[in-house]
């Protein structure tokens, strides 16, 4: 019998991230119509093992007005487990407002006739912000070419930005692990955001349509300078796979380097998705400076480097690093000597923690993978540190083949 009871259970219990798609809609008919986008993580609306209870058959539609972003969440069942059960059904809509700032008591609406209002109001949405750049590309989906333009919004007390940031904002908890709001009292955060922008037929004025968005922090670098860090970076799941993301990055990057006061540029701890897209976007800038030429990779890692992507691309030396290696991998030639010297130069920066005494190991916690955190932290001996060193340099150049593979995919650019 309680097996049975176990096996009944079990049938209303459903994945979130099977159960839930998220939708952009311009109308209520898009409600049905609009496609669903899967969402990447679920455990910050329905706990760590990432499952909605008490349902079968179960689809959610997390619904965001396609410009104004505000929630309508649609949620179909075909039973739902007796009251009188032990395991008690979810309350999905409360778990997913759960998720939403006090601030945000209106950015998820539950009664279609309501939502239609909203729906109707966004047709009015302008953006906020200064307009900095707009690029196009041959949309995938419908093979029409798009315009994407691009705001940058600066800290303002006005509480109608902060709201439309948060709601922005909402949708990372879908895409980023461990994704959370930014301080929007703190005036050293900023932001970027992406619209697609088209001509209404009637009138001939403009209607937008959320694309992306990038949150950034300023930090104060001696004596008045700052040194600018990547915080969020999120793109709406309609433009991804077509290279916008690259395109949203260098148009920051872009604005970023045009500004005396920016020191350098620099990124959270991000998911593979966007260290790949960095590494591409700088990988593509470096090697246009002839301070990384061929001949001056095979030679080794220069100050003059360093000197030279800071100066003209604002990148933190870290990164001038990591750029170097993957470059230098590309055109090391593949005889044993070469592939030696290449891999002696890799991990003699990855060692490079293991030789700082025990009092500089609170300071390297925060600029160590917990790789090299392992290393440093562990009393290894010696056939284990080798053993974490050689699977850490495996680990790295996996990493660089996946980069230079679409570098090489650039038809344009002789890699």
């Amino acid at each position: 019998m309680q097996l049975e009871r176990e096996n009944n259970f079990e049938a209303y219990i459903v994945d979130a991230l099977k159960a839930v798609s998220l939708k952009f809609v311009e109308s209520t008919e898009d409600i049905e119509e609009a496609p669903g986008f899967e969402p990447e993580f679920a455990h910050q609306h329905f706990g760590e093992t990432e499952n909605i209870i008490g349902f079968k058959g179960l689809e959610v539609s997390v619904c965001y007005s396609d410009c104004t972003l505000f929630i309508y969440p649609r949620i179909h069942y075909e039973s739902v487990i007796p009251a009188d059960s032990e395991l008690k059904a979810d309350d999905i809509l409360y778990k997913i407002r759960d998720q939403l700032p006090s601030s945000q008591l209106d950015g998820l609406v539950s009664s279609l006739s309501s939502y239609q209002i909203k729906l109707n109001q966004q047709k009015r949405f302008k953006p906020y912000g200064e307009l900095i750049s707009k690029f196009y590309f041959d949309d995938s989906y419908d093979g029409l070419k798009k315009e994407i333009q691009i705001y940058k919004v600066e800290y303002t007390e006005d509480e109608d930005v902060h709201r439309y940031i948060e709601r922005a904002q909402s949708l990372a908890f879908w895409y980023i692990d461990g994704a959370s709001y930014t301080d929007n009292d703190d005036p050293r955060f900023f932001h970027y955001f992406a619209f697609e922008s088209t001509k209404h037929e009637e009138d001939g004025s403009r209607k937008y349509k959320f694309a992306g968005y990038s949150s950034l922090y300023r930090f104060y670098y001696h004596p008045d300078k700052d040194r600018v860090r990547i915080a969020h970076m999120l793109l709406s799941p309609p433009y991804r796979q077509q290279g916008n993301g690259i395109r949203f990055l260098n148009a920051i990057y872009s604005d970023l380097r045009s500004r005396e006061k920016v020191y350098d540029i620099t990124a959270e701890s991000f998911a593979d998705n966007f260290l790949f897209m960095r590494d591409f976007a700088d990988c593509v800038s470096c090697a246009e400076l002839p301070e990384f030429s061929k001949d001056h990779l095979l030679k080794g890692y220069t100050k003059k480097m360093s000197e030279a992507a800071l100066k003209k691309l604002k990148l933190h030396q870290a990164q001038t690093r990591r750029i170097y290696e993957i470059l230098r991998f590309n055109c090391t030639p593949p005889d044993q000597q070469s592939q030696a010297e290449y891999k002696a130069d890799v991990v003699k920066r990855i060692e490079k923690p293991l030789k700082r005494s025990k009092r500089d190991l609170s300071k390297l916690t925060e600029a160590l993978n917990p790789k090299e955190l392992a290393v440093v932290a562990k009393n290894l001996d010696g056939d284990q540190q080798k053993q974490l060193i050689e699977e850490q340099y495996n680990n790295t150049v996996d990493s660089y083949k996946i980069v230079l593979n679409r570098l090489k995919s650039m038809k344009q650019r002789n890699f």
